[in-house]
């Protein structure tokens, strides 16, 4: 049988996919910041955890005529400096349809809902002015209003719907993202359920223009997300080893939750020293948490080692301040964080539902000096 035009065409779209798609492998001879021989191999296999997460994104969960929510972050797939406390489930939305989402989050500290702007919808638009959308369409464990058996209903539409809980959206929405803080392991199960709420006509069947489109959207996000996080882990290096508050409203414009303070630094620490975080008054706040990334901003290893502490797990000085100790070995001190094998990465903090930042302390000392006072503050 004679090749068809069909299949020359699909055959294209592949090879020019897989040539775009390699330009993201660029990132990997970036010089801005430390690049050891781990990073590098952790950085072929975060490029691959972003294009499986972009294929979700922008392929199989893409139609929101038929919402599929799905994790954005879990144990192995990692982007941005994803919180070990937190699960992130997302799902493509439009306006052009109404939605209800039931959950039972009752094993979560603390939890959000917040309706995403589609990129080319922001782009003119200031921090500010971004923030501003951000904060409007947000709704938190404080503003939710929570059935009687314990659960939540959110009306997800342009305008509300039949339960009580209304989550806006409009021709700029293009995702919506839940994002679940779990400080004890042994809490609740989360349940979760997205599904339409009108009787509109499901969107346009597939088409090879439609999925022409798609596959250049997936090379394109992992072109952009590596990109922009390399340049968070670039500008980080200013302040290397410090830690200090982030800028709150460029965060929250581009997703952040504006009820979280969020700390962002890079670290770098030797075999023979060890980052000392003295964090002497802890403003009173829903939840908190610190965690170690390496340099493409995935979290640590959780799973394998203990990289990151919240308030259920700190141990707390004598005077209630806080004191973390990053080092290759354990020096002794019960807030030791384990580099894993690094010698450099990227660390966050999160204060949740604060009404003032704390402030961070830094000092890189020698790892025998910290022994040799059993771990003890310094």
């Amino acid at each position: 049988m004679p090749i068809s035009e069909r299949q020359q065409q699909a055959a294209r779209t592949w090879k020019l996919f897989c040539e775009r798609l390699g330009d993201a492998g660029e990132q990997l001879l970036r010089q801005d910041f430390p690049v050891q021989e781990l990073d590098a191999t952790e950085g072929l296999r975060y490029l691959t955890h972003l294009l499986f997460a972009s294929i979700q994104r922008n392929l199989v969960a893409a139609d929101p005529s038929r919402p599929q929510l799905y994790l954005l972050c879990d144990e192995r797939i990692k982007s941005g400096g994803d919180n070990p406390d937190n699960r992130y489930y997302v799902a493509s939305v439009s306006a052009a349809y109404e939605y209800l989402l039931s959950a039972d989050l009752r094993g979560c500290a603390y939890y959000s809902i917040i309706a995403l702007d589609k990129k080319e919808m922001t782009t003119g638009l200031s921090a500010e002015e971004r923030e501003q959308r951000a904060a409007a369409t947000r709704l938190d464990s404080d503003t939710l209003v929570i059935e009687d058996d314990g659960t939540v209903r959110v009306s997800i539409a342009p305008l509300p719907g039949a339960t009580p809980n209304h989550l806006r959206i409009d021709d700029h929405t293009n995702l919506i993202i839940v994002r679940c803080t779990i400080e004890d392991r042994d809490a609740p199960a989360v349940s979760i359920r997205l599904q339409r709420s009108d009787d509109r006509a499901d969107g346009s069947p597939l088409s090879f223009e439609s999925l022409t489109a798609s596959i250049g959207a997936i090379a394109e996000h992992v072109i952009d997300t590596a990109s922009f996080f390399g340049d968070w882990t670039s500008g980080f290096q200013e302040h290397v080893n410090e830690l200090p508050l982030g800028d709150q409203a460029y965060i929250r414009s581009t997703g952040g939750d504006p009820n979280i303070l969020y700390y962002l630094s890079a670290w770098r620490v030797g075999p023979d020293e060890a980052l000392v975080i003295r964090i002497p008054e802890l403003p009173p706040c829903r939840t908190w948490n610190f965690q170690l990334c390496n340099v493409w901003m995935e979290s640590l290893d959780y799973t394998r080692a203990r990289v990151h502490v919240n308030g259920s797990t700190v141990h707390r000085d004598p005077d209630g301040g806080i004191t973390l100790v990053i080092a290759a070995s354990d020096p002794g001190h019960p807030n030791w964080l384990n580099t894993t094998g690094h010698d450099a990465g990227t660390m966050c903090m999160r204060l949740t539902g604060a009404a003032e930042p704390a402030v961070a302390q830094t000092s890189l000392v020698r790892l025998e000096t910290l022994q040799k006072l059993g771990g003890r503050r310094v």
